[in-house]
Order: C-alpha cells, then structure tokens, then sequence
C-alpha cells in the first residue's frame, strides 16, 4: 500500500488515472489531500475521507 499525492496534479486528476490502472483499494482523502492506493489481492473496493 501506499498513500501518494503528484505535485501539479488535481486529485481528481490523479483518481481517475489510478482507477485506470485498477489498483484493489483506493482511499480518497480529499481534506489532506492524497490518494491512499491498496495492491493486496483482494477484492475490489473504494472508501473516501
């Protein structure tokens, strides 16, 4: 797991990309301003904060 965020690059910007990669997890953490992105094999899901 990892919790990323790209300078110069809008969250929702940066949401889209990693739901085209098509991580297991993502967490949006839109008041602080990162992704948190799950690799575990498990099933599909997606939470926000």
């Amino acid at each position: 797991a990892a919790d990323i965020k790209v300078k110069d690059i809008n969250l929702i910007t940066l949401l889209e990309v990693c739901e085209n990669i098509d991580f297991a997890g993502i967490g949006f953490y839109e008041k602080k301003n990162f992704l948190h992105l799950d690799v575990r094999p498990t099933k599909r899901i997606r939470w926000r904060e």
